[in-house]
């Protein structure tokens, strides 16, 4: 009986093989590097065992940039982490407002910026959003 499941052929493979990376949706910067996430995205820091993941922008009310405004507004972003040491963990950042940063475990995360910036007044659409965010060892408490 001949078997209905067809498989690529050598040319097609390699090109089915990039297109699988490219839809992965996990990233690995080194402590230090800064890095961008769209949402639902993840980044894993192997070297510390940190794993990040960008789940949602809770607020946005940056101010846009074709609009003059008294107060550059603030947006906050959702940030998933989890380490050996702390487990899982849900930390806010901030783009204007405190925190901006965050302590996690002996790692200091920071939210260096949130694209894309409002050109108008209105919705930004959630596949969007990309966060751009840094690591470096945390200071030693004193």
């Amino acid at each position: 009986m001949p078997s209905s499941v067809r498989y690529p052929d050598r040319a097609t493979l390699p090109l089915l093989l990039v297109l699988a990376a490219a839809c992965s949706s996990t990233t690995a910067p080194q402590l230090g590097d800064e890095f961008a996430l769209r949402l639902g995205e993840q980044a894993t820091i192997a070297e510390i065992g940190l794993r990040i993941s960008f789940t949602a922008v809770s607020e946005d009310s940056r101010c846009p940039s074709n609009v003059t405004c008294v107060w550059s507004g603030d947006a906050a972003v959702v940030i998933e982490s989890w380490t050996a040491a702390t487990g899982a963990e849900t930390q806010v950042l901030h783009s204007h407002l405190d925190p901006q940063s965050v302590q996690i475990d002996s790692v200091q995360l920071e939210l260096v910026r949130l694209e894309p910036v409002p050109e108008e007044p209105g919705i930004i659409s959630p596949e969007d959003y990309v966060v751009t965010l840094s690591t470096r060892r945390a200071e030693p408490s004193k």
